[in-house]
């Protein structure tokens, strides 16, 4: 044992840090680069997604078997 009690009060500067670093471990890693990079590119991407899901969504007849021939 390291002669402490467990029960014994946090110093407050303790109690901040601690608090600090689980608020750390929640957010997500900061992104290095410029805002004004990352911003167009984030536009960007969730319209390419939009675009995507939009597509996957269109039901399709689909010919297999038929060479491509509808009857």
């Amino acid at each position: 044992m390291s002669g402490t009690t467990p029960d014994a009060p946090l110093a407050p500067a303790v109690r901040v840090a601690i608090a600090r670093r689980r608020r750390a471990a929640l957010r997500l890693p900061r992104l290095d680069g410029a805002g004004a990079v990352w911003c167009p590119a984030a536009i960007v991407g969730a319209i390419v997604v939009g675009l995507i899901v939009w597509q996957v969504t269109i039901p399709r007849d689909f010919y297999t078997g038929t060479n491509s021939v509808g009857v």
